[in-house]
């Protein structure tokens, strides 16, 4: 369902469970030192089929696009994917959903995993943009968080304007032009005994080589 010019909110029908379960070998970002959080990506190629795995490039974000310290203004190594997760139908049809909303599909694109361990900031750097054309974030868990934390907020980077402010339910896949918005989700709080988490696919057009 197209929300506004900026931004579309779809449930791409995939079976979010069946997806958290390849999830819980992500190894964790040891580049990150605020809270705990667990991270891996992966580089893809469109060809006539389909599309197919990259060799791997490192992740650079400039200290412009990401502040936190010993974060942003370096290399980021992180494993790829799981294979498992590749090839299972449902993170294809994520995939798919995705490159079908955009104006153009990608000659390459790329999928970062990123959980986050509540009590956790998805988001240490405040509301941002990420340096990429368009960008897909798809909700694959919230497990064991509390339902009011994890709020997601898209602005209108010119006007200020609030084009989506709401909680990202597993399953959901929201979608937008990364040049002309700002977003920020708040802090996620566990509701019982850990383990606690957040999974999200973040989806970047181009991919992640080719900004750096």
């Amino acid at each position: 369902m197209q929300m506004t010019k900026l931004l579309w909110l779809l449930r791409p029908g995939a079976d979010s469970e069946r997806i958290h379960a390849h999830l819980d070998a992500t190894p964790r970002d040891e580049y990150f030192t605020i809270n705990v959080r667990h991270r891996s990506m992966s580089r893809f190629g469109r060809h006539a089929a389909g599309w197919q795995l990259l060799d791997r490039e490192p992740l650079y974000q400039s200290t412009e696009i990401n502040p936190v310290e010993k974060y942003g203004g370096i290399s980021r190594d992180y494993a790829d994917l799981p294979a498992s997760l590749i090839a299972d139908p449902a993170f294809v049809d994520v995939v798919t959903a995705w490159l079908d909303s955009l104006p153009a599909a990608p000659l390459r694109f790329s999928v970062h995993h990123i959980r986050t361990v509540a009590p956790g900031a998805p988001v240490p750097e405040g509301r941002h943009r990420d340096g990429y054309r368009y960008i897909g974030m798809y909700v694959a868990a919230r497990h064991n968080v509390q339902p009011e934390s994890g709020r997601t907020t898209v602005w209108d980077r010119i006007t200020d304007e609030v084009l989506f402010d709401g909680y990202l339910a597993p399953g959901d896949l929201i979608v937008f032009d990364d040049r002309a918005v700002l977003h920020y989700t708040s802090p996620v709080e566990p509701a019982g005994p850990w383990p606690s988490h957040r999974d999200v696919f973040i989806l970047t057009d181009p991919d992640h080589g080719e900004i750096n």
